[in-house]
């Protein structure tokens, strides 16, 4: 008898001790996760304080403007499950620390992106409203070496732009493309790798490329050459796209130099779409001529905004 109770308690025993070790280790999976979650929320809270304290140009104010209340409503988001995950990780600050070490994957940082509305059937579109004080820059080909120089041109002189890129480009260079993005500039697809009346499936590849390098889904598709025609027009409503030409040629892949450049923009009225490049190879004339052609026209009274922008529909870009 001695020995049958004897053997009944260590089985007991043993499976108390079983059952003990399972729980602790879903306990501990439960403690990583939300310690895991509090490093991400913290890493959201950071690019959203980012947000909001940015804007430096007119266009990038009025983008943060219309994204305030849902910003309001992801930083109370962020504060509760920062103290939930710090409640499950035994409320240690040191502990949450150590776990952003790991370099979660940005694309699980990045809030969801409004994008852009097209409004259209995809029939090609070669200016905006005339009615307007507004014009579109446009810059195509890229990412390229001059792209970051552009860029900053924008920005400094306060000037809206849209980058219609190469897939396979934006590929190679997909932090340029967040950049963009993260800056309040629109981004449009120009094929995979400026294939000459692409199909469905490439516009879809080149539209996914970008949506993965920066979270901002294009609705701006500009056929290479702008060579289009009803199939084109077609696949571009097939992936919700709108099809983009323009009215204003600036030559800038021929010109020597940026006078010559400057000298093709005087067709330039209300509703134009202005069309440049900034690769696939060097483009140092048009980063020459911009500053003075976004004066010039700016002096002409007209307003610089994205191509969606033009044609009245809504644009939204947001941080990573």
């Amino acid at each position: 008898m001695g020995s049958a109770n004897g053997n009944s308690s260590g089985g007991g025993e043993k499976f108390l001790s079983l059952v003990g070790g399972i729980l602790k280790g879903i306990g501990i999976l439960i403690a990583k996760l939300f310690r895991t979650i509090a490093v991400l929320l913290r890493a959201a809270t950071r690019k959203t304080i980012a947000w909001f304290r940015g804007g430096k140009t007119e266009q990038q104010r009025r983008l943060r403007q219309r994204t305030v209340p849902l910003g309001i409503l992801a930083t109370v988001s962020v504060l509760a499950g920062l103290g939930f995950g710090a409640t499950a990780g035994g409320g240690s600050g040191e502990t949450v620390a150590s776990e952003s070490a790991e370099a979660p994957s940005i694309f699980n940082q990045r809030p969801r992106v409004i994008g852009c509305e097209p409004g259209t059937d995809g029939t090609a579109i070669r200016n905006g409203p005339r009615d307007s004080n507004k014009v579109a820059l446009t810059f195509d080909d890229g990412p390229g070496p001059e792209t970051r120089q552009v860029m900053e041109i924008l920005k400094e002189h306060d000037a809206g732009a849209t980058f219609f890129v190469l897939g396979n480009a934006a590929r190679n260079e997909p932090e340029v493309i967040a950049d963009l993005v993260l800056e309040g500039f629109e981004v449009g697809t120009h094929s995979m790798g400026h294939e000459e009346y692409p199909d469905s499936a490439n516009m879809a590849e080149s539209r996914k490329v970008i949506y993965e390098a920066s979270g901002f889904m294009p609705c701006l598709f500009r056929p290479p050459y702008g060579l289009t025609d009803s199939t084109v027009e077609a696949n571009a409503m097939a992936n919700g796209m709108a099809n983009i030409l323009w009215d204003v040629d600036t030559s800038d892949y021929a010109a020597a130099s940026a006078d010559e450049i400057l000298s093709q923009i005087q067709s330039t009225t209300s509703g134009s779409i202005l069309v440049m490049h900034d690769g696939p190879e060097n483009r140092q004339a048009t980063v020459d001529a911009l500053p003075t052609m976004i004066e010039n026209l700016k002096a002409d009274g007209y307003e610089l905004v994205s191509v969606t922008e033009l044609l009245g529909q809504e644009f939204i870009p947001a941080p990573r």
